[in-house]
């Protein structure tokens, strides 16, 4: 597997050296503000991730611009870890599910990212998620659209191609 990497300001050793420190921080939450902290300033930059139906995903970290569903696996990524290939380890298993990166196994929504790591995301209760889920479906169809982020609709299809209309002659 190829990854793409820029680390920004930081080397994999002082990324190393940040995990280490952080991993003395036993409060999750303070841990958490600790590692986000350090992305302050950060340029907001959209759709660094590299990979779709045509094109092979690549394990991508990009510390020199970020979204805000990519600065999320970063700052869970380096939560649980202590060095730099853990991070990256962790990384791989919070972007992706089945433990293959692919287009096709990138968490996409958030429902993904939580649904396929529950065993480290916390503070989520199960009842309360399938009962706002539920009630949401329900919105929906009351109002007649779907709900795109509902469990039931996590098919990924294939972008659509902008044909021209040739006039007939």
């Amino acid at each position: 597997m190829k990854n793409k990497v820029e680390l920004g300001k930081w080397s994999e050793d002082e990324i190393t050296d940040i995990l280490q420190r952080s991993s003395s921080i036993t409060d999750i939450g303070s841990r958490i503000r600790y590692l986000s902290g350090l992305f302050l300033g950060t340029p907001y930059k959209s759709a660094t991730l590299v990979g779709d139906h045509e094109t092979t995903e690549l394990l991508v970290i990009n510390f020199e611009g970020m979204d805000c569903f990519t600065f999320l696996d970063y700052v869970e990524a380096m939560r649980l870890s202590g060095d730099f290939q853990a991070f990256t380890d962790h990384l791989k298993k919070i972007r992706y599910h089945g433990d293959f990166v692919s287009y096709e196994t990138r968490n996409h929504f958030f429902t993904d990212w939580i649904r396929f790591n529950k065993d480290t995301v916390r503070g989520h209760n199960r009842e309360n998620r399938r009962d706002r889920n539920k009630d949401s479906d329900e919105d929906a169809q009351s109002q007649g659209r779907r709900n795109l982020l509902s469990p039931r609709n996590r098919t990924m299809q294939p972008p659509c191609h902008i044909h021209p209309i040739r006039p007939h002659r």
